[in-house]
């Protein structure tokens, strides 16, 4: 368990990284508004409302999905740190609720 608590103690900070990493300027979000305006323009000939990337849009994609790639693996780690704690769950109704 020790290992577990070790473990357990940097959870939150990467559930910040990851929390901050889709919210900030230049996140997730923001990446996949640039996608979606981008592949409309190129699918629906749309005028581009967004500034123009140096980088190849087919690069944009596999950089997005490698960012979503990493998120899934810090949030499985994070998931992998509280299962263990599912083992604590008891036959009783009452047990860890607060009462």
């Amino acid at each position: 368990m020790r290992a577990t608590t070790r473990r357990g103690c940097s959870t939150p900070c990467r559930l910040d990284e990851v929390r901050s990493s889709l919210c900030d300027p230049e996140g997730l979000r923001d990446d996949l508004l640039r996608l979606h305006s981008i592949a409309h323009t190129l699918i629906n000939d749309a005028g581009l409302t967004v500034g123009a990337q140096d980088e190849p849009f087919v690069d944009q994609v596999s950089d997005v999905i490698d960012k979503i790639d990493q998120y899934v693996a810090d949030l499985l780690s994070i998931r992998d740190v509280l299962q263990p704690l599912e083992a604590l769950r008891s036959d009783s109704p009452t047990c860890f609720d607060g009462r």
